[in-house]
């Protein structure tokens, strides 16, 4: 019994010694598991944090994209309302300059200076005291300004209106010594 007992001991003490040098290997491995979870659920999160993050951007680029596409459309709306604009100025200018012109012709019509134009002869007494017909040139016959003084403008010193014709739609005036 003795051998027996010894054995036995000897047994024990190895698988002791076994223990005691596999145990930490066994607890550290268990301990290796444990954080490799730890690990994997903290990645997890970071992940998880991280995809939040990225879409929380995207709709913020999104958002960016969306309203550059309004400031775009407005200054696209803000010029044409421009071209709207200038476009009415000039029609104003347009309507201002046909409003000048006709008071211009209604001026010479009363002034007597486009009877010919509208149809309207004057007769008047030449030196002989024949009566004849003065004629004016209208800016249809007119080529420059020598051209359009009338048969009167040529018998009288000087024409009591300085304008002289239309040429072109403008009225023409006649450089008068002072």
């Amino acid at each position: 019994m003795d051998t027996g007992i010894i054995v036995l001991l000897v047994v024990v003490v190895l698988v002791l010694i076994a223990l005691v040098a596999v145990l930490p290997k066994l607890r550290a491995a268990k301990e290796e598991k444990r954080l490799q979870g730890q690990r994997r659920e903290v990645a997890g999160r970071h992940r998880a944090e991280a995809d939040q993050k990225l879409a929380h951007a995207e709709e913020i680029e999104r958002r960016a994209e969306a309203e550059r596409a309004e400031v775009e459309l407005a200054e696209r709306q803000a010029e044409a309302r421009r071209a709207e604009v200038d476009m009415a100025e000039r029609k104003a200018a347009a309507a201002r300059a046909e409003a000048n012109v006709s008071r211009s012709e209604a001026d010479r019509t009363e002034r007597g200076l486009a009877d010919d134009e509208i149809g309207i002869g004057r007769d008047r007494h030449d030196e002989t005291g024949e009566v004849r017909e003065e004629r004016t040139l209208g800016h249809r016959d007119a080529v420059d300004e020598r051209e359009v003084r009338t048969e009167r403008f040529a018998h009288d010193e000087r024409p009591q209106d300085d304008r002289i014709g239309t040429v072109d739609g403008e009225t023409r005036r006649r450089d008068r010594p002072v």
